[in-house]
C-alpha cells in the first residue's frame, strides 16, 4: 500500500491512498458524529471504492449500505482537459504537492482526499477555461502518469502513451463524474469508429486523441468549494473494466460510473497524481491551478498565477479555481 499526502492551493492538503490489489435517513451532521461513527464511515468509504458494480452504468450508494442502486447518468462535457503542456514538475500546489507510486507493480485502486482545508469561503473560475468566471465551478482529478498503451499500437510514434483521468467536475450548479483517456502524440488521425477527438496543443505539430467514456457521467450534487474537506475521489482499474468514485462524508453518499478501459491503464499506471484544478484542468500553455500562489493578483488575461508570492507571469491565462481573501498559510508538510 502507498500513501500520499501533500499541501495543495488554497491550504487544502490532498490524501491519497493507492494499492496494487432504499436510502437511509439523513446521517448525522459532523458535529453530532462520534470517533468511531467516523472510523466507521470512513470504512465504508474505503470499501465500496472496491465493490466492484453490478452492470455497465451509473450507481449511488447510502451508507451503511454496500449495495449499488442504478440511476440514470447525466450527460459528460464535451470538452477536454488536457495535461500540462511542457515539463512536468515533481511537484505541484505551492511546492508541497507530491503523488503516490507503487512500490512495486501497478495501481489497481486509488482514492484521494483532502486531510485539512483552511481558510476556504470561496471560489470561482470559467467553465472549460472560457467565459466568465462562475463562482464553485471546478475539478478534481486523480490522474495517471503517461504510460506505453496498447492503444497506441497504430500510431507512428513510439513516444506514444496512454493518460487517464478520473474525474470530479462542479459547475457551480450541478456535479458530475466521469473518466477520460488519452493517446497523447499518436501523431495521425484518430482511431476511426471509437469517438476519439483530436486535440493539438497551440504552435504544436504533435497530434493527441481523447474522449470520454460511453454513456455518459453519472450525477453529483452540487458541491460548493466548502464542501471541499468532505469529498473524495476514487479510482479503480483492471484488465476488464475501470471505475470512477466522488464521495460525500458529511452525507454519506457515494456516486460511480464505470469506464470502457480504452488505454489499458491496469498495465501501466504506477503513479496516482490527485488535487483540485479548474474546471478544463489546464488551458494550452497555461498552469494549473494547484500550482498558483493565491496572493497573487493577476488584473489581465495575460497574467498567469506565479508559484512565488506576489508575483505574476506573462504568456498564459490565470488558471481556475481562484481563492477569495487573505493568502492562507499551508497546513500540509513543507
Amino acid at each position: 500500500m502507498v500513501f500520499m499526502a501533500a499541501t495543495a492551493f488554497m491550504a487544502a492538503s490532498p490524501h491519497a491512498v493507492a494499492q496494487t490489489t432504499a436510502a437511509p435517513s439523513p446521517p448525522p451532521t459532523n458535529q453530532q458524529r462520534s470517533p468511531e461513527e467516523a472510523r466507521l464511515r470512513e470504512e465504508w468509504r474505503i470499501s465500496m471504492a472496491q465493490v466492484s458494480l453490478p452492470k455497465k452504468g451509473c450507481f449511488e450508494a447510502a451508507y451503511p449500505s454496500r449495495e449499488w442502486r442504478e440511476v440514470p447518468c447525466t450527460t459528460a462535457p464535451d470538452y477536454p482537459a488536457p495535461p500540462r503542456h511542457g515539463a512536468r514538475p515533481l511537484v505541484a500546489g505551492k511546492g508541497n504537492d507530491i503523488a503516490a507510486q507503487a512500490p512495486t507493480g501497478f495501481i489497481s485502486t486509488a482514492i484521494g482526499s483532502f486531510d485539512t482545508v483552511s481558510n476556504v469561503t470561496s471560489e470561482s473560475g470559467p467553465i472549460a477555461n472560457t467565459g466568465p468566471p462562475i463562482a464553485n465551478a471546478y475539478m478534481l482529478q486523480l490522474n495517471t502518469n503517461f504510460f506505453t498503451s496498447t492503444a497506441c499500437s497504430a500510431s507512428p510514434n513510439p513516444d506514444c502513451r496512454g493518460w487517464q483521468q478520473f474525474v470530479f467536475e462542479n459547475t457551480g450548479t450541478f456535479g458530475r463524474a466521469f473518466i477520460q483517456y488519452w493517446l497523447l502524440k499518436y501523431n495521425k488521425p484518430c482511431p476511426a469508429g471509437q469517438s476519439w477527438n483530436q486535440f493539438s496543443f497551440t504552435g504544436s505539430t504533435d497530434i493527441s486523441c481523447w474522449k470520454n467514456n460511453t454513456g455518459g457521467a453519472v450525477a453529483v450534487p452540487n458541491q460548493p468549494i466548502t464542501n471541499l474537506g468532505q469529498l473524495s475521489l476514487s479510482a479503480t482499474v483492471s484488465a476488464t473494466g475501470d471505475t470512477v468514485t466522488l464521495a460525500n462524508g458529511a452525507t454519506g453518499m457515494i456516486y460511480a460510473r464505470n469506464g470502457d478501459n480504452a488505454v489499458d491503464a491496469a498495465a501501466g499506471w504506477t503513479i496516482a497524481e490527485f488535487n483540485i484544478f479548474g474546471d478544463g484542468g489546464n488551458s494550452a500553455g497555461g498552469s494549473r491551478a494547484s500550482g498558483c500562489d493565491a496572493s497573487c493578483c493577476c488584473s489581465t488575461s495575460a497574467d498567469r498565477w506565479s508559484p512565488t508570492p506576489g508575483r505574476c507571469c506573462g504568456s498564459c491565462t490565470p488558471p481556475s479555481p481562484a481563492a477569495s481573501g487573505s493568502r492562507p498559510s499551508p497546513s500540509g508538510p513543507a
